[in-house]
């Protein structure tokens, strides 16, 4: 699927918009790495990041890319991609920052963790989620093990809030539905020998994890203690945010069939 960047111009109050990712450098193509075994992770979108990695002042584009599946013939190197912002262009800058991961991405959050004056990032996929440590010179590095951070899991969506008000950002990553390739279970027709996408109450919902910062680089998994463990959904979506006005932060988590 190809990206689409649309710039808006306000006139006599009609806005409009006009697709520039091309022009602006903006070179990229999502492609889930399917073939004709209809595996359900095909039917995951990717997310993206606007961030300012350089902390230059303007907004960085970060892409999250599928991966090769089973039977997939391309020759093609899928990676997920780090633009960087230089004002009229965009520039590919994915080797040099450490980004350049070929995993199958879902989706992903930009927040400074270490509280060091940069954006860092953390991607979630199916498969093991990754955290990137900025390092402030323009590239990242992978501190998910140092950090604590373990997740194995499909996992959707994650997204750092200070849950204690103690001044440090914690993680609440939304886990998605029990599925691997090696059972991908037979949907549609099979008389017609007609393969289809299964439908989502054919999994089972698996548990969201949170993270408590400890404030030293490094996260605990607190997900029992915090009773996120007790509900199984199907997460894909999460918001935090004080929905109830007390001075502390709740979560919003968006579930598929459940």
């Amino acid at each position: 699927m190809p990206l689409f960047l649309l710039i808006g111009t306000l006139a006599a109050q009609n806005i409009s918009f006009k697709d520039m990712a091309v022009e602006m450098g903006l070179n990229f193509v999502h492609d889930h790495g399917g073939t004709d075994q209809k595996f359900y992770v095909e039917t995951m979108g990717s997310g993206c990041a606007i961030l300012d990695y350089d902390d230059d002042g303007d907004l960085d584009i970060f892409l999250l890319q599928g991966a090769p599946l089973p039977g997939w013939k391309k020759k093609t190197t899928l990676r997920n991609q780090l633009f960087r912002n230089d004002g009229d262009q965009f520039t590919d800058v994915t080797g040099e920052s450490g980004l350049g991961d070929t995993s199958y991405g879902i989706g992903c959050a930009a927040a400074d963790y270490d509280n060091d004056g940069d954006t860092d990032l953390y991607v979630t996929n199916f498969g093991p989620d990754i955290l990137y440590r900025n390092e402030g010179d323009g590239t990242f590095a992978d501190a998910s093990y140092a950090a604590g951070i373990s997740n194995p899991l499909w996992s959707a969506s994650a997204a750092f809030f200070d849950a204690e008000n103690d001044g440090w950002l914690d993680l609440f990553v939304s886990n998605y539905v029990e599925y691997s390739l090696e059972k991908n279970p037979w949907c549609g027709d099979q008389r017609k020998d007609q393969r289809a996408y299964c439908d989502p109450d054919v999994f089972m919902g698996i548990s969201d994890i949170f993270y408590h910062n400890n404030g030293d680089g490094t996260f605990s998994n607190m997900s029992e203690k915090s009773n996120v463990i007790k509900g199984k959904g199907k997460g894909l979506g999460v918001i935090p945010s004080d929905f109830d006005n007390d001075g502390d932060m709740d979560i919003y988590v968006a579930n598929d069939k459940v």
